[in-house]
């Protein structure tokens, strides 16, 4: 009987041992991001969305974002970094941060909402109405 529970603690050990080393390290992600100038939101189809633009759209649409440097040049960004905001609650957001976003609203109508990204000091703005 004492072998038999000997052999299973050392089983549990090894099995304990291997998980441990599986583990992975967390993520690091190099962002690119000095010299960044502006961001710029796009739509699901790769519209390009200008500032303070309206958006009208039904149901919910997809975005992502991207950064700029002052040569025009694509900078890699730390999607932990951008975060999704609107004042009105009505307002959702499949995430509070990363590249890309879902959003929708649970109330439907004529009312134009202003969302915006955050990067840091970085932010972009454009506005959504939400139709039925």
């Amino acid at each position: 009987m004492t072998i038999f529970l000997l052999v299973i603690a050392i089983g549990l050990f090894f099995v304990i041992l291997s998980t441990l080393r599986k583990r992975k390290k967390p993520e690091t992600i190099l962002a690119t991001d000095e010299g960044l100038v502006k961001l710029k939101v796009y739509c699901c189809g790769g519209e390009e969305l200008a500032e303070n633009q309206l958006k009208v759209i039904k149901g919910e649409m997809d975005f992502f974002v991207k950064g700029f440097n002052q040569a025009g040049e694509e900078l890699t960004l730390n999607p932990k970094l951008i975060t999704w905001q609107c004042s009105c609650g009505c307002v959702k957001f499949a995430n509070t941060t990363g590249l890309t976003n879902e959003i929708y609203s649970t109330i439907l109508g004529d009312i134009i909402r202003k969302i915006w990204v955050k990067y840091n000091a970085k932010s972009f703005t454009w506005r959504m109405q939400f139709l039925k």
